[in-house]
């Protein structure tokens, strides 16, 4: 069969088995079912070495199919002030599982004035129609390390986000 008009319509009936003998575009791509989204622009100080949640990233989403994935984006203004050769870390958790870690910062003799900003980008498949909470957590490697997210020690204030995309099947 040869459609040559645009707009042509093909009828399959019941039963029978479409084959393609070449290349199709698909008929459809990810669609994006829901947006849930925070914004934190409260500077907030934490100094922990095992990780901890940062109050104000954290938002619950409820997927409307089994097969709906979550794409969770972040970005997250942080500083510190480091003498040492410490290590900053975050990783996004989905209700109490860890699904992506990421390394912050690695910087000796870095003034507390400095802001530095990570992007942690994950897509996430939760198999399940029931709400799920996605939080942002951070730790350093020396538990008297100060990490300021959202501003820095001059008091400037910035915003980190949290954003979660429901990708439709």
């Amino acid at each position: 069969i040869t459609v040559g008009q645009s707009g042509d319509t093909i009828s399959i009936p019941s039963g029978a088995t479409l084959s393609n003998q070449g290349t199709t575009v698909p008929t459809s791509f990810g669609k994006i079912g829901q947006v849930k989204s925070v914004n934190l622009s409260t500077a907030t100080t934490y100094n922990n070495s095992s990780f901890t949640d940062i109050a104000g990233l954290s938002l619950s989403i409820t997927p409307s199919a089994t097969g709906s994935k979550i794409l969770i984006m972040s970005s997250l203004s942080y500083s510190y002030d480091d003498s040492g050769e410490n290590r900053i870390y975050f990783q996004i958790v989905r209700d109490s599982t860890s699904v992506m870690i990421t390394s912050g910062a690695f910087d000796t003799n870095v003034d507390s004035a400095h802001l530095s900003t990570t992007t942690p980008l994950f897509l996430d498949s939760p198999n399940t129609t029931s709400a799920v909470t996605y939080k942002i957590q951070g730790k350093s490697t020396n538990s008297s390390l100060d990490i300021r997210i959202s501003g820095n020690s001059d008091s400037t204030q910035t915003t980190s986000t949290l954003t979660l995309f429901e990708v439709l099947e």
